[in-house]
């Protein structure tokens, strides 16, 4: 071999390593810069969370724990079965409401909404003021789980728990059971109006007039 073909050669050989290390090195960059696949976030969990207790404000905003009916739905927002309705106090709730703050704590979540207490309308519809202490913006919290979800059945009467089986889809759940009946300003003004026009007894319907007047003080 001559020494030009041999010079011809040795050009070959380090441009084809150049263009071999040239691949190499550009397939390990390619490999170090490919963004790793992103440990699954639980933003959205915590916010399907939240939703839960977003929907138990906005029910009892619409009047849905006053009734038997919506009780039931509002129950299966719950771990536990909530009691049945009976003519127990109906607590009122600021219309005016939002999530405070929502934190993740182990495999829980705590879900906080600010609000006020108004105070509450008994049987009679007579009136109670919050005591000083209620006075201050009121903070309701909530602690939720993930699992199944309870499919319930009801007697006739809408209110006695027949059966309860833990089939439905795993979701977020509110722990513990739905408590007495609560609603905003808005809803009870109309449940007090609705309770005076339907009722025959004078001190109910002074009760109602009196009760009312304060309410809207707070519309």
């Amino acid at each position: 071999m001559t020494a030009v073909q041999n010079n011809s050669a040795k050009r070959v050989l380090v441009f084809a390593i150049a263009i071999f290390l040239a691949i190499t090195m550009t397939s390990t960059q390619a490999q170090q810069t490919e963004p790793k696949q992103a440990p699954a976030s639980c933003t959205a969990v915590d916010f399907q969370a939240v939703e839960i207790v977003e929907n138990l404000w906005h029910m009892a905003s619409e009047g849905a724990l006053l009734t038997s009916d919506g009780r039931q739905r509002a129950s299966g927002l719950f771990i536990e079965p909530g009691p049945a309705l009976q003519n127990s106090n109906i607590t009122v709730i600021s219309n005016r409401y939002w999530v405070e703050h929502a934190s993740v704590e182990g495999d829980k979540v705590e879900v906080a909404v600010e609000s006020g207490l108004v105070g509450r309308i008994d049987s009679t519809l007579h009136y109670t003021a919050p005591t000083d202490s209620e006075k201050e913006p009121a903070f309701f919290i909530y602690r939720l789980g993930f699992g199944p979800t309870p499919m319930r059945w009801y007697g006739p009467d809408g209110k006695t728990l027949i059966e309860e089986k833990m089939t439905g889809a795993s979701q977020w759940r509110i722990e513990g059971s739905l408590g007495p009946p609560w609603t905003t300003v808005n809803t009870a003004i109309r449940y007090v109006i609705e309770a005076r026009e339907t009722s025959k007894d004078p001190a109910i319907k002074k009760n109602a007039d009196q009760t009312l007047s304060v309410l809207r003080r707070h519309h």
